[in-house]
């Protein structure tokens, strides 16, 4: 090694992206768990899940760098990468909570409809599933308008999580026409078809719910109508 060497930064030479990558990534929980150390790390991981979130919202993805973020958090750009890898890990980060809790609520309605024998318990199970996404999405209300907002674009950067996650909705809502019809509770239209048309009629009401309240009503009443209409629509001939 030469003299001169010594003196060479760690990751010179490297593009900015590569120097990110090239951090060792960090520890899941320093220190004990509950201990001060593990309390710091969490409160800045969700200062900076905060002004991420308020900046994709404001600006938009395309928008939005490390520098904003961290600025707005009010650290330092070095904190970021010690719990984020770039932009994309951020946003999964912030949407993997509602990404969980959808899978549970699709899961449970596709357990339900596969032991459906009427169209009682086909309405049941529609309703609960119409339910469990009410709760989910008034608890996270920022991350639903987000994922609304920016799922529909080119899956690359900070977008992949949301257009993963809209790919998944799909894939279960696809899953549930397709066991609903397997028990003849549903009349044999292509099941991609009109999956596909609930969820883009599901996810249009949502984004009006969230952004223009006043026009949708009240929400539990706008579900329970849409999901009147979706299988009157679909009802076996």
């Amino acid at each position: 090694m030469t003299k001169q060497s010594l003196f060479v930064p760690r990751g010179a030479g490297l593009s900015r992206s590569a120097r990110a990558h090239s951090r060792p990534p960090p520890k899941e929980r320093p220190g004990p768990e509950g201990g001060a150390r593990d309390k710091n790390r969490r409160e800045r991981v969700a200062s900076l899940e905060r002004a991420g979130l308020a900046l994709f919202l404001e600006q938009g993805l395309d928008a939005v760098t490390v520098d904003g973020v961290v600025l707005a958090a009010g650290m330092a750009k070095g904190s970021f990468y010690r719990y984020f890898d770039d932009l994309e890990s951020l946003v999964a980060h912030v949407v993997k909570p509602v990404a969980t809790q959808l899978r549970g609520a699709f899961a449970t309605c596709e357990g339900a409809l596969l032991a459906a024998k009427t169209r009682e318990a086909l309405v049941d199970a529609y309703e609960t599933l119409a339910a469990q996404l009410a709760v989910i999405i008034l608890a996270a209300t920022d991350v639903v308008r987000l994922y609304l907002q920016e799922a529909r674009g080119a899956k690359r950067g900070a977008r992949a999580p949301l257009v993963l996650l809209a790919t998944d909705v799909r894939r279960h809502a696809l899953g549930l026409t397709e066991a609903a019809q397997r028990h003849g509770l549903l009349r044999p239209a292509s099941p991609f078809v009109s999956s596909h048309a609930v969820v883009g009629a599901v996810e249009e009401l949502v984004f009006e719910g969230l952004t223009r309240p006043k026009r949708l009503g009240p929400p539990a009443a706008a579900a329970a109508e849409l999901v009147g209409l979706v299988l009157e629509g679909l009802r076996p001939r």
